[in-house]
C-alpha cells in the first residue's frame, strides 16, 4: 500500500458536514493540517466499516480486561476470607464477594 500526499487542492471537495474521510494511507501537508484545525474539521481515516471493526475490537479488549480484573478481585477476596478470617464456607465466600464487588462498582 503506497502512501498518498494530499494538499489543500486535493481535499477541498472531500469535506462533508465538517468531516474529511480519507484512506488510511493518506498523508496531509502542513497547510492542510492547519486548515482543518482552523475550520474545526474532523479527519476520519479508513472506511466507516474499518472504523466500526476497530471500535468493536477495542470494546472486546476492554471487556476482556474487565473480566480478568473481576476474576482477580474475586480471587483476592476469597484468599483474604479464607486465610485472614477463617471463612471456609463456599456459599458465604460467594455472598461476601458479591457484596464487596457491588460496593466497589
Amino acid at each position: 500500500m503506497t502512501k498518498r500526499f494530499l494538499t489543500l487542492k486535493d481535499i477541498e471537495n472531500k469535506i462533508v458536514d465538517g468531516k474529511l474521510h480519507l484512506e488510511k494511507n493518506a498523508i496531509l501537508s502542513y497547510s492542510v493540517k492547519d486548515y482543518l484545525t482552523e475550520k474545526d474539521i474532523k479527519v476520519i481515516y479508513g472506511t466507516e466499516q474499518e472504523n466500526l471493526v476497530s471500535k468493536k475490537e477495542e470494546c472486546c479488549v476492554e471487556q476482556q480486561e474487565n473480566l480478568e480484573k473481576n476474576r482477580d478481585i474475586s480471587k483476592i477476596i476469597e484468599k483474604l476470607l479464607r486465610n485472614d478470617f477463617g471463612i471456609q464456607d463456599k456459599i458465604k465466600i460467594e455472598q461476601i464477594t458479591r457484596i464487596v464487588k457491588e460496593v466497589l462498582k
